[in-house]
């Protein structure tokens, strides 16, 4: 099934929105003139990083610390025309890892190729993206399911698109909708392979010159190998307020409406699930120093099958320190409290915690170097706490391949 999987997605690779390390240090193009109306752009990357981690797989008993290096090479093509701009990113990550930890399937070579074509109306714009990308599960569930005991490779496709239309100067409407197809290259209890299909409608109005209102309602359909199912309907309205030049405001509340049941008993082990959904968010910034707090709680399946309850709060500081270097950090706290006794699933919570400082420099005009620290903590209910200590320095540089 995984075999076949994986085809259908790597058959659909050439158009494709990555939103990993590829999309991250991507330069901006450079106009060069190919024909009537379109100027494009090739450029390269490289990047190169340099990893300890005490504890990957955060295990309350560690079996010891891995070192790593991960080397990625892509490149990027833009090309743009007075109303659209379509671009291409192909690239690939090798992983090499050593030590006295667990490293079993750690050294691979993953790809990530992505594409995004945008075109922009007298009054309306229409954007579509598609991506695969390739990450350890140690990565992408860290907070998503909390499984992160088994460091095998997630595969994630996703197509979104999205029409929005300017009504008049103060009201926007917008219509989205998007898929997701999660696999994994290996059996793992309790992570199931999965598929997702959601639509929503957004309106926005401009109340003031510093003021917008929102509202937005959507669907989506949720479905897994071990058949669980389920079905979200959201309903969302919020504010966005910008009080100054330095400082920015949002909130927003609503309601999500889950129906999940297991498919082998349909019908019969059905239930509702209610909750809130939304948050909040502020920015401060002067001209060296900025700083953020973001805080929101939704209803949604997660990648093992459980509709579960997520709550994040999450903040970030950052000062340039000269033209050419900058210190920043960054720290979250989550919870999941699983909702699901449809799926046969236990209930269970989890806590999660990740905080550390990174130092960014610009050794050239096309050479940045970074140098950071991240802790991470990992407390499940149905275990002892397992925490992490990694430290990094990455190494990247851009290049024009044609001028």
């Amino acid at each position: 099934m995984i075999k076949r999987s994986i085809s259908a997605a790597a058959g659909l690779a050439l158009a494709i929105w990555s939103a990993g390390a590829i999309a991250q240090t991507s330069p901006q193009p450079v106009a060069k003139p190919i024909g009537p109306g379109v100027d494009w752009s090739l450029r390269g990357f490289a990047v190169q990083r340099f990893e300890f981690d005490s504890n990957r797989e955060l295990d309350p008993e560690s079996d010891g610390a891995v070192y790593g290096s991960i080397s990625t090479l892509g490149l990027r093509m833009d090309a743009r025309t007075k109303r659209a701009l379509f671009s291409v990113n192909a690239g690939f990550s090798g992983r090499y890892y050593g030590g006295p930890g667990d490293t079993e399937n750690l050294n691979t070579i993953n790809p990530n190729i992505a594409a995004s074509l945008t075109y922009n109306g007298k009054d309306y714009q229409i954007s579509n993206q598609m991506a695969l990308s390739v990450q350890p599960t140690t990565e992408t569930q860290f907070e998503d399911s909390g499984i992160v005991d088994e460091d095998v490779n997630q595969f994630t496709f996703s197509y979104n698109t999205g029409y929005a239309h300017l009504i008049d100067a103060r009201n926007t409407w917008s219509l989205n909708g998007d898929i997701r197809i999660i696999r994994f290259d290996e059996d793992v209890d309790d992570l199931n392979e999965s598929e997702s299909a959601g639509i929503n409608t957004s309106w926005r109005h401009q109340l003031s010159q510093t003021t917008f209102l929102f509202a937005r309602t959507g669907f989506r359909y949720f479905n897994t190998d071990d058949d669980s199912q389920s079905q979200t309907i959201d309903f969302t309205t919020g504010v966005d307020h910008q009080r100054t030049s330095r400082h920015q405001f949002g909130a927003s509340g609503g309601v999500s409406v889950v129906r999940s049941e297991d498919q082998d008993t349909p019908g019969e082990d059905a239930e509702i699930n209610v909750g809130f959904n939304g948050g909040a968010n502020f920015s401060y910034r002067v001209k060296r120093f900025n700083a953020g707090l973001n805080f929101s709680q939704s209803l949604d399946p997660s990648s093992d099958g459980d509709v579960d309850a997520f709550t994040r709060l999450s903040g970030s500081v950052g000062y340039q320190i000269t033209r050419f270097s900058s210190l920043s950090g960054t720290a979250s706290v989550s919870r999941r409290t699983s909702l699901s006794d449809a799926t046969g699933s236990d209930s269970d919570e989890g806590q999660f915690l990740s905080l550390g400082p990174t130092f960014r420099t610009q050794l050239t005009d096309t050479v940045d170097l970074s140098i950071g620290y991240q802790f991470r903590l990992d407390d499940e209910s149905d275990s002892d706490i397992g925490t992490g200590h990694q430290m990094f320095l990455t190494i990247s540089k851009n290049f024009e391949v044609i001028e």
